[in-house]
């Protein structure tokens, strides 16, 4: 409707409230009703979705907002729109904390949930953490199935957080609840989230199961979208143990798909995954070309997290190119997003970064004292070999190669890897 005729109805209308009020109750659900049929289509018309939501707010229409909150969140999460998700989901929580409604504590703690997920994305930990608490609270002994959505969600903020060790038993406790009560879905994002801290742990092997668990259950669910995103995870896995090419293949698909769909936040993911891929084959104009292509898209939308691993792998990039200066603007960059994070992995590879400029700088001494420091710190295995491998490099203590064979050999053991086999198989000549 053009503007000017819109000015005109809402004038006359005035004079027939029920008209209007019947009109808006029909917009309302028709909206809303359209997000849940179709949100990737929906979103091309986002300003009549905002206006049926926030009618739905205002007349205390719970059941709608019930059925309609999942598909509103899911809006937002694909479209990168995560401050106004947060906005828009804690209006709705005031308003209805404040209105006097009838039982609205169900409602509340749902909307808590989706606004966990919002203050995630955008790296308030703390607070994520605070609110999804705040929910269970709320969350009545008989609503499982929304104790398991609550579950998830908390697992999700500790894994982005970097709290490994306390992500089991928030997931085993999920999925439990996802099978007894036939949670499908639930189901089949829990077995994600557990392929992720795998993943996150090097334990590849197990995130592999997890992620064809995660797979296969979406495709019998007819959900393409999520079972071709797992298909995007198995291909991080492919990477990591040197399969480049079914690596590339995995990622190359499931961007493709993604940006059909218009999802650009979640398309750079797999752009700069497949840059780093290409820097890991020794293509480092390409790599770096998508590297830059996602990193924009990450900084724009806050993704943190995601920017980060592309700074620190485009640092490096630039030590080996002699780029010292360069070097030094982008880990100031990363520096400033891993404080603002404080996830000890992010914080450990920064420092690790920090140490190879030190040593590019010259200063090898304290780049030494550094990397040793940073043997006490660090917990994942592949880390900790390259850094004894690095300090053998640097100081010629074969003690460092002996434990560098040995955690490598580990890791092959556990995740059998050509890259391993590689670093072995150099090493073993250094030992004669």
């Amino acid at each position: 409707m053009h503007e000017l005729l819109r000015q005109f109805v809402a004038e006359k209308g005035e004079a027939y409230p029920e008209l209007i009020a019947q009109i808006g109750a029909a917009h309302g659900r028709y909206y809303l009703a359209y997000l849940r049929h179709d949100t990737f289509v929906v979103r091309l018309d986002l300003d009549n979705v905002r206006q049926a939501w926030q009618w739905a707010v205002a007349h205390q229409e719970q059941a709608l907002l019930s059925e309609s909150v999942s598909a509103l969140a899911t809006l937002y999460n694909h479209l990168g729109l995560w401050q106004e998700a947060y906005a828009v989901l804690m209006a709705a929580v005031q308003q209805l904390q404040g209105a006097g409604a009838e039982n609205p504590a169900v409602l509340i703690a749902n909307l808590l949930i989706h606004i966990t997920r919002s203050l995630s994305n955008q790296g308030q930990y703390p607070q994520a953490l605070q609110v999804i608490h705040t929910a269970q609270r709320l969350i009545p002994p008989h609503e499982a199935t929304l104790r398991a959505h609550s579950l998830l969600a908390q697992a999700q903020v500790l894994w982005q957080q970097g709290s490994y060790a306390k992500i089991h038993p928030v997931l085993q406790e999920c999925l439990a609840l996802a099978q007894t009560h036939q949670q499908t879905a639930l189901l089949a994002h829990a077995f994600h989230l557990k392929g992720n801290t795998h993943w996150s742990n090097g334990e590849y092997a197990q995130a592999v199961a997890c992620y064809q668990q995660s797979h296969d259950v979406y495709n019998q669910l007819h959900d393409s979208f999520n079972a071709t995103r797992q298909l995007g995870n198995l291909g991080v896995v492919y990477w990591k143990l040197g399969h480049h090419e079914q690596a590339l293949d995995c990622y190359y698909r499931i961007m493709a798909m993604q940006e059909e769909r218009g999802n650009r936040s979640d398309a750079s993911i797999w752009r700069g995954n497949i840059g780093l891929v290409y820097l890991d084959m020794g293509n480092l104009e390409k790599g770096l070309n998508y590297l830059d292509e996602a990193l924009a898209v990450h900084l724009q939308a806050n993704r943190k997290h995601y920017a980060i691993e592309l700074l620190l792998a485009k640092t490096r990039v630039v030590l080996q190119q002699g780029g010292i200066n360069t070097a030094v603007a982008l880990l100031q960059q990363a520096q400033s997003l891993a404080g603002e994070l404080n996830n000890p992995s992010y914080l450990l590879d920064y420092q690790t970064a920090q140490a190879h400029l030190l040593h590019a700088q010259g200063e090898t001494a304290e780049a030494i004292k550094q990397f040793q420091h940073l043997l006490l710190r660090e917990f994942r295995l592949d880390k900790l070999a390259a850094l004894h491998e690095t300090v053998w490099r640097l100081t010629g203590d074969e003690q460092h190669t002996a434990e560098a064979m040995r955690l490598y050999q580990l890791l092959d053991e556990q995740n059998p890897n050509a890259q391993f086999r590689r670093h072995l198989a150099r090493l073993a000549q250094v030992m004669g």
